[in-house]
């Protein structure tokens, strides 16, 4: 078993070395649209694309060395009213802390409210609210992703969202996304959970309404959601991490169904990538490698 276990990382390092040299080697190009990374739930997420738990280099350092048109082209969306408030720290084992409690969506009740605030955030940095877009999302940044592109607040039956639905997303690449719900989401309603996300039952309901089970869940997954969303993208793509027991396997994939487009690609998992902060999936150089032969395109 431990030699197993031995072979598996060493093969996860030498793909973790293959990766970073493929991207020292990269062309440096120019983006043909502008793309936005987009967080996920909870603090730490909000910096999960910029900034380093390790001394691997971030999504971020990767845009700097390679893509030559980044100003005005590259945005980190952090989905605060007010992003003065956020002040981030590190705790004694290295995990990245985003101090937000003094901003309004911290009292955010579920992801529709941050999929209207993220048309918003959007379009602010768009010249027209039709111009192509490119978006990279993290976990619940997917499902807000889905939802600011697919729920139309005339048609779903759904009080949280206000403003039309985001128009002109060519590409939609989701990495460890639970679109079918997370089995751990539960969780962040227990007594455990609320001592750890600064005891707010405004987190603990953020997170809870990504369970399986519950109506926000059920919506996104629902079929003519899931055929609009093909219908409003040019693609999508979708990344998944096998250490990843917050988003499994199964639950990074959206489900395939009775849908009328295929223009989706579900990609193997990547070993040994956990969800988010030290081995998170948004911090290796596996992900970012792919992400840039995406956006390179």
């Amino acid at each position: 078993m431990a030699n197993g276990r031995d072979e598996l990382q060493q093969k996860v390092h030498n793909e973790k070395v293959a990766a970073r040299d493929a991207l020292s080697k990269f062309q440096r190009f120019k983006l043909k649209r502008k793309v936005f990374f987009i967080h996920g739930w909870s603090d730490e997420a909000n910096v999960c694309w910029t900034y380093r738990y390790t001394d691997q280099d971030t999504i971020k350092d990767w845009v700097d060395k390679l893509i030559i048109n980044k100003d005005d082209m590259v945005h980190y969306v952090k989905l605060l009213r007010d992003e003065t408030k956020a002040k981030v720290s590190y705790d004694r084992f290295n995990n990245v802390i985003l101090d937000i409690d003094d901003d309004e969506t911290y009292y955010y009740e579920n992801f529709f409210q941050f999929a209207d605030l993220l048309k918003y955030k959007i379009n602010c940095h768009r010249s027209t609210e039709t111009e192509e877009i490119d978006l990279v999302c993290h976990s619940m940044g997917g499902l807000d992703s889905v939802a600011a592109i697919a729920v139309d607040k005339e048609t779903d039956t759904t009080k949280t969202i206000y403003y039309p639905y985001l128009k002109g997303v060519n590409r939609l690449i989701t990495v460890s996304t639970p679109h079918q719900g997370s089995p751990e989401a539960k969780l962040a309603n227990n007594k455990i959970a609320k001592l750890i996300l600064h005891k707010s039952k405004y987190i603990g309901m953020q997170g809870a309404n990504m369970s399986i089970d519950l109506d926000y869940m059920r919506l996104v997954n629902s079929l003519d959601v899931k055929n609009r969303l093909l219908e409003r993208v040019s693609s999508m793509h979708m990344f998944g991490g096998g250490s990843d027991l917050v988003v499994p396997e199964y639950s990074y994939k959206i489900s395939t169904s009775g849908l009328t487009k295929d223009n989706y690609t579900i990609y193997p998992v990547w070993n040994l990538a956990t969800h988010s902060q030290v081995m998170g999936i948004t911090q290796d150089v596996r992900m970012a490698l792919e992400i840039f032969k995406l956006l390179s395109q």
